[in-house]
């Protein structure tokens, strides 16, 4: 054993745990294949109630996974049913405790029907991340739902307690989702945590009747303004900071609610450092490469054309919001 073994030997209960998912999430390598498979009675279960999880079987490349759970996911605008092109929950130890894809237990797969660059939702929590903002990692997949090809979806990570560990140094807390236009004051969902009768979210409403500075000992505000701002430098219009839809909010056992966007699929029809056009356009080019060639895989070119005249229609609206953007900062001076 070498001496540089044996440092690395000593060290490693010091480091932190190895990113098995990074992987997931990086644009390198072929976009994945997610061949699902759900039996007839599953089906008759899943038709009954769609957001209800039931069994189904998938395979990625060599991988199997014999029992994962899956319930379709979407609202008004993004919902299509199994017969369509859905979008889709994969939860890994909804049945098999335990059972994970990379490190990574709840994975979705958006359908990018209202997105057909399929590189809005990816480009934003890029953003997001990179402005401390806690958000949730994408990349993209090709779908065969019983052996008919449904063609490309943006693989994102779901909000669990592994990406709870993953974005803040301190996971203890209740994380609750916003579901459809549900301010803080209504019946939120809680998705991972303890029930207290929502006792924790009481707390923060009575904050924001108070004013800024009750709302500021709650809330980390640096963190909301960044969110903010986002939301209004990529025109989203479906987020928290324009109407209470898309988002999440975790209530820590120690520290200030945070909120997270989520949902950022119609975004440009910070800032000098975040957002600027060579950033965007790296970002774009860097991604759409491998997501050309799994495309002209499948055998649909119509699919290919459509991609890379949205690829276009993209790149043209960043650019006019970036020229917008750099045009309006100087008059808030």
């Amino acid at each position: 054993m070498t001496l540089q073994d044996l440092i690395a030997r000593q060290l490693a209960p010091l480091l932190p745990p190895a990113d098995l998912s990074s992987g997931l999430f990086k644009p390198v390598g072929s976009v994945p294949i997610f061949q699902i498979t759900v039996d007839p009675a599953n089906l008759d279960l899943l038709g009954k109630d769609p957001r209800k999880a039931v069994r189904a079987q998938l395979r990625i490349g060599q991988q199997e996974f014999a029992d994962v759970g899956l319930h379709l996911k979407g609202a008004a605008g993004s919902w299509r049913d199994w017969n369509d092109k859905p979008g889709l929950t994969l939860n890994f130890d909804k049945f098999v405790k335990g059972q994970h894809l990379f490190g990574v237990e709840k994975i979705h797969l958006n359908n990018g029907v209202q997105d057909g660059s399929y590189l809005h939702e990816l480009l934003a929590n890029e953003l997001a991340l990179a402005m401390g903002v806690p958000a949730c990692r994408c990349a993209h997949a090709l779908v065969d739902l019983n052996g008919r090809k449904v063609g490309l979806s943006v693989l994102k990570e779901g909000f669990d307690k592994i990406w709870l560990r993953r974005n803040f140094p301190s996971p203890e807390g209740n994380l609750y989702d916003g579901g459809f236009c549900t301010d803080i004051d209504g019946a939120l969902k809680l998705d991972t945590g303890t029930d207290n009768q929502r006792r924790d979210l009481k707390v923060l409403v009575e904050a924001c009747n108070q004013g800024y500075a009750a709302v500021e000992r709650v809330v980390d505000v640096e963190r909301f303004c960044a969110n903010a701002a986002l939301q209004i430098i990529t025109t989203d219009w479906d987020g928290y900071v324009r109407k209470p839809n898309n988002y999440r909010v975790f209530l820590p056992s120690r520290g200030k609610a945070v909120f997270v966007p989520h949902g950022m699929d119609q975004l440009w029809e910070a800032s000098q450092t975040h957002f600027t056009l060579a950033k965007l356009h790296g970002h774009i080019d860097s991604r759409a490469p491998r997501t050309l060639d799994a495309l002209k895989a499948t055998g649909h070119p119509e699919w290919v054309g459509g991609f890379e005249n949205e690829l276009r229609g993209l790149k043209e609206r960043l650019a006019r919001r970036v020229a917008y953007v750099r045009s309006e900062l100087p008059k808030l001076s």
